[in-house]
């Protein structure tokens, strides 16, 4: 599956990882642009981060600029998960997500929805509306994959001001 994304006077593409390996190891080093130091340092995400590029990567995407000799501009990520369409029934956040959707794959489960785990824009690109491009991209994979709801676990606004605040708070 190839979304493509037109954007403004540019022409931006979207690929999956598993379209575009290159690209993946290329759009790495975004995450350093764009996530303050301890969103980098989670038990949870340390432990699984780093398996999103064999169990999943049809479902991990890169937006490159192709006017720009693919320069990548933005990176999603998203996990496909089980979700029996309540409240209650949603993952304990992005942490809950991640370890319920690689446990169902280990059981050989089948997952009912699509979680949205991260967008990541280059500073130079943000504020220009690309973020909901990047939401319409994650919903096509999870259609593309039959599944039919996307859910997204939000992190509090400014909550980089206050990392040793309990993100319930």
């Amino acid at each position: 599956m190839q979304p493509a994304l037109d954007f403004h006077v540019a022409r931006l593409a979207a690929r999956t990882w598993s379209e575009r390996p290159d690209l993946a190891e290329r759009a790495e080093a975004l995450e350093h642009e764009v996530w303050p130091e301890y969103n980098l340092h989670g038990d949870v995400m340390g432990a699984h981060w780093g398996g999103l590029r064999e169990a999943f990567s049809d479902f991990q995407f890169v937006v490159t600029d192709e006017a720009q000799a693919d320069e990548v501009v933005a990176e999603g990520h998203s996990i496909p998960c089980a979700w029996n369409a309540t409240i209650e029934g949603l993952p304990a956040g992005v942490d809950g997500a991640l370890e319920g959707a690689f446990r169902l794959r280990g059981e050989g489960g089948r997952p009912t929805a699509l979680c949205a785990l991260a967008i990541e824009i280059r500073p130079s690109r943000q504020g220009a509306g690309l973020s909901s491009r990047m939401v319409q991209t994650m919903a096509a994979l999870g259609a593309a994959h039959g599944l039919s709801d996307l859910i997204a676990p939000v992190r509090p606004s400014w909550k980089e001001r206050y990392p040793l605040t309990p993100i319930e708070h």
